[in-house]
């Protein structure tokens, strides 16, 4: 009985949890909806992640018009070298940019066990993080850049995590092509 009991409980914070998520996330899309200005809507995104998904940091970047450097657009949480460090990042197959090549999420829960993410280690180390989920930003005309989520320590994202993010990206694609 004691197991059942445990499983439960186990299942009702879950749950309570999971409400809490659609209930900010809910929030979120509808203060999203209802405001036009885009600076406005992309740090509802980055606050919005912080509060769901517990992530740590957060930021958005834009890909410039010609497809070879990603730029902060804005950020929470990160320094101010890794911001100015972070104007004009290149984009190519390894590392820091990947989602934008593959249009994939990158999802990386230990940067310093992830051989195929050079371009994180040193920024991981000054900043202070330990996993990274970049979620790309597409709309119909392409790429326009990233969402990137930060944690301080080792991060296993769940299906739901990534779900919410994958929607908060969508969102913030809208807006930069709207």
């Amino acid at each position: 009985q004691s197991a059942v009991a445990l499983g439960t409980a186990r299942l009702q914070g879950e749950m309570q949890q999971r409400c809490s998520e659609l209930t900010m996330l809910a929030a979120a899309s509808s203060a999203l909806s209802l405001s036009l200005d885009l600076e406005q809507v992309l740090n509802t995104i980055v606050d919005s992640a912080l509060k769901v998904i517990h992530c740590d940091k957060s930021a958005i970047f834009e890909l410039s018009e010609d497809g070879e450097t990603l730029g902060l657009r804005l950020s929470r949480g990160l320094s101010e070298a890794y911001c100015e460090a972070s104007r004009a990042l290149p984009v190519d197959r390894s590392g820091r940019a990947r989602a934008v090549v593959t249009r994939e999420p990158l999802i990386v829960a230990d940067v310093f066990r992830e051989p195929n993410v050079e371009g994180y280690h040193s920024l991981a180390s000054q900043e202070g993080y330990r996993a990274v989920i970049d979620l790309p930003l597409l709309a119909r005309d392409g790429m326009l850049g990233l969402l990137s989520v930060y944690y301080c320590d080792v991060h296993h994202p769940t299906p739901v995590e990534v779900e919410v993010l994958t929607t908060f990206a969508n969102q913030a694609a809208i807006a930069i092509a709207n």
